[in-house]
């Protein structure tokens, strides 16, 4: 009987043990084994204790408390994703070239240009997509200079040669026929407009008269022609013909290849058309068109500075306008060596008077002295030499007659100075000493 008693009692620690071990697992959210050896999930202590075995009194079983979670002093984590939902993956950078970035800039266009006028045009056009040579240097004669064997290297490497046509210097024509790369894009400045008559001086006994060499009413005026208003409206107002690269200079097609009869021989016409701001619009037209040929990808570029220095065009313009508004009208001739600015004077109404066609270096001293004692007869105040043609003698004779001479360009003579201050200049000493 104590037997029995003994293995009862045995047996009822037993399962006290176990039912104790019950609790702990379902406080702390365990499993307790399953019978098939699978688990599964713990269940809450039954509501009543288990029986007490005979004989004993009931044990009390103590439900052990759950752990307080612990206070945290770190910040508080950004949530986690919801399960189910797929985490955001970076987005990777776009490659150069995408339309979200743009291409890295190209080598710039080698360009060569036959003065320094078109090649101070094209930097303005073509701004950092150009890199461009002058032949012609500042300060030299675009009629009497001569080239060297480095040049046509020059003119070999070009992607677009650029020269003014019209007769200007049939040296430069040669060498971009010659030595021009057959691929390279031509581009001729003055194609598509018509020259004036050249002016010179004429006195009494000559046998050619003013109406031969002279302005006649069209050209003196500035007001009839389409040279002296800007060839026409289009040009004038910056529209967005301009640098469209609608025209047959675009596609730097056989126009520009194969026909250059302009550019060989002007038969007497005047190849300066860049002393008109409003026909150098045509300039930057045909300069846009041939870089776009060259480079489409830099159209924008191309167009976006052409419209921007054809606003600065309009603005010179006016700026001579006004300065030239204050001569008065005895005083509005312009007597120079050099026949080089009649489309400024058929632009602002000014008589021009030339010595002799062609440049400076042909004027000999008895045309100085007829040249001054005509200037003196009609009471002007002043004479114009350009700073890169021997004026020595004009100054000596000039001084003595109590006639000042003033410096006039039609190429700029200095490194730095681009088209438009040239011009500025110009009008500038013309207003200064023609009063």
């Amino acid at each position: 009987m104590n037997f029995r008693i003994t293995k009862l009692s045995g047996i009822a620690g037993g399962l006290l043990s176990l039912a104790a071990a019950g609790l702990l697992l379902g406080a702390c959210g365990g499993t307790a084994p399953a019978a098939d050896g699978g688990q599964t999930p713990a269940s809450p202590p039954p509501a009543t204790a288990p029986a007490a075995p005979p004989g004993g009194a009931a044990p009390t079983v103590a439900t052990p408390a759950a752990p307080a979670p612990a206070a945290s002093t770190s910040p508080t984590p950004a949530p986690a994703t919801p399960p189910g939902a797929t985490p955001a993956t970076p987005t990777p950078e776009a490659p150069p070239g995408s339309p979200s970035q743009p291409a890295p800039l190209p080598e710039p266009l080698n360009v060569v240009a036959g003065n320094v006028v078109l090649a101070d045009l094209t930097r303005q056009v073509g701004g950092d997509r150009v890199s461009v040579h002058s032949l012609v240097p500042p300060g030299g004669d675009a009629h009497s200079w001569q080239s060297t064997p480095q040049d046509s290297v020059q003119i070999a490497r070009a992607q677009v040669v650029i020269s003014n046509g019209a007769g200007l210097s049939p040296v430069v024509a040669e060498l971009f026929d010659n030595a021009a790369d057959a691929a390279a894009t031509r581009v001729v400045a003055s194609e598509g407009l018509t020259a004036q008559e050249l002016v010179t001086m004429s006195f009494p006994g000559d046998d050619h008269g003013d109406d031969d060499h002279g302005h006649d009413d069209d050209h003196a005026d500035g007001d009839d022609d389409d040279h002296a208003d800007g060839d026409d409206d289009d040009h004038a107002d910056g529209d967005d013909d301009h640098a469209d690269g609608d025209d047959d200079h675009a596609d730097g097609g056989d126009d520009h290849a194969d026909d250059h009869e302009d550019e060989h021989g002007h038969g007497g016409g005047d190849p300066h058309f860049w002393q008109n701001p409003r026909l150098v619009v045509h300039y930057v037209d045909q300069i846009a068109a041939g870089l776009m040929a060259a480079d489409p990808d830099g159209a924008p570029v191309y167009q976006a500075n052409a419209a921007a220095y054809v606003a600065e065009l309009e603005a010179l313009d006016e700026y001579i306008a006004n300065a030239m508004a204050g001569i008065p009208a005895e005083h509005r001739t312009m007597t120079t060596f050099h026949d080089a600015f009649g489309y400024f004077g058929a632009r602002y109404n000014i008589e021009v008077l030339a010595f002799v066609g062609g440049h400076g270096g042909d004027v000999a001293p008895d045309d100085i002295v007829r040249v001054l004692t005509l200037v003196e007869e009609r009471g002007l105040p002043a004479v114009f030499a350009e700073p890169q043609f021997a004026a020595d003698a004009l100054e000596q004779v000039a001084r003595d007659a109590g006639i000042a001479v003033g410096a006039i360009r039609s190429l700029p003579d200095t490194e730095g100075m681009g088209y438009i201050e040239m011009m500025r200049a110009n009008a500038d000493t013309l207003a200064a000493l023609l009063q």
